[in-house]
């Protein structure tokens, strides 16, 4: 991968970050590990740390942050 092919992954993680709805506080520590790693004046070098970190954020945001479920906690019911 070239530079610019890094760049535009960096900005595609982002927008999966931004737009999943996870909690803020996660959020922000995602963002920020995202924007030192786009930092580094050699970015080629780091494609591993972005494909870990790609990984990372796609488990993240497939987690049902916002999704509820009415499960019956009625342990007599249970039995």
């Amino acid at each position: 991968m070239v530079k610019s092919d890094l760049s535009g992954e960096v900005v595609k993680l982002e927008e999966r970050i931004r737009g999943e709805g996870i909690p803020a506080d996660l959020e922000e520590r995602l963002l920020d590990r995202l924007s030192r790693l786009a930092k580094y004046p050699d970015l080629p070098s780091f494609v591993e740390e972005i494909d870990g970190l790609g990984n990372y954020v796609d488990w993240v945001v497939s987690l049902p942050w916002r999704k509820r479920s009415d499960d019956k906690l009625d342990l007599e019911e249970a039995k």
